[in-house]
């Protein structure tokens, strides 16, 4: 099963997520840009528990050296 956006998987999804998983045990791609590592322990538990442990992680400037990402710039323009 793939998990796009995975850090969105909370309540209702992951009950119904983690039901399937308990019934017929599928290996589990999850993928998020954003892990949700700003939750509170029962929900990075319950990620976790979803998804397993985090084993790749891509930095920015990686992808930014491929060109698979481009540099981010806040833009604040003031006018009356």
């Amino acid at each position: 099963i793939i998990l796009d956006e995975a850090h969105h998987l909370k309540n209702a999804w992951w009950r119904s997520l983690m039901d399937i998983k308990s019934e017929i045990n599928p290996t589990i791609v999850a993928l998020t840009a954003t892990p949700p590592f700003d939750i509170s322990a029962l929900e990075w538990q319950r990620y976790i528990q979803l998804n397993g442990p985090v084993d790749l992680e891509i930095s920015v400037p990686e992808l930014m050296l491929e060109g698979d990402l481009c540099p981010h710039q806040d833009l604040v323009y003031f006018n009356l």
